[in-house]
């Protein structure tokens, strides 16, 4: 379901996977960048991380050095929240895509108000989180909607 999505992103030609040490990990990894190859995405790096880490930084440092337009999170809530702030903190500008069973309120909460307004809309359920623009709405296909939406005022 995700690579369908990101392959129907045509912009996105460089993608990388991070994945938390679960049982799942590898194996949606394989499938997911397996899809990707396919239809020519270029699979830039696949990393699995160790969760309950302070900072991802060296994590991050080295994704982006590969310089992805997109980068698949899948983690859990908590590790999401650290990872999140640390590619914010690198000033990555690609579209990040993550499950919405990590991408909930309190990843909202984690992250802060000056996070969110600065990185744009962080949505899960196939919707890409992408940096902000002028009048920013999420990329959801059709059919679906984003899960997380901003409040009237709040840039």
């Amino acid at each position: 379901m995700y690579a369908k999505f990101a392959v129907s992103k045509k912009e996105w030609k460089r993608a990388a996977y991070m994945a938390l040490q679960t049982p799942y990990a590898q194996s949606f990894g394989d499938a997911f960048t397996g899809v990707l190859k396919a239809a020519g995405v270029t699979i830039t790096d696949s990393l699995i991380y160790e969760d309950k880490k302070p900072s991802y930084r060296s994590e991050v440092t080295r994704v982006l050095a590969t310089n992805p337009d997109l980068i698949m999170l899948e983690g859990y809530t908590p590790d999401s929240v650290v990872m999140a702030k640390d590619i914010y903190k690198a000033a990555y500008k690609g579209a990040i895509l993550a499950p919405s069973f990590a991408i909930n309120a309190k990843f909202n909460e984690g992250v802060g108000a000056e996070w969110r307004r600065a990185s744009g809309t962080w949505t899960g359920r196939r919707c890409s989180i992408r940096p902000p623009t002028k009048n920013s709405r999420p990329r959801c296909p059709a059919g679906t909607r984003a899960r997380t939406r901003r409040r009237r005022g709040t840039r």
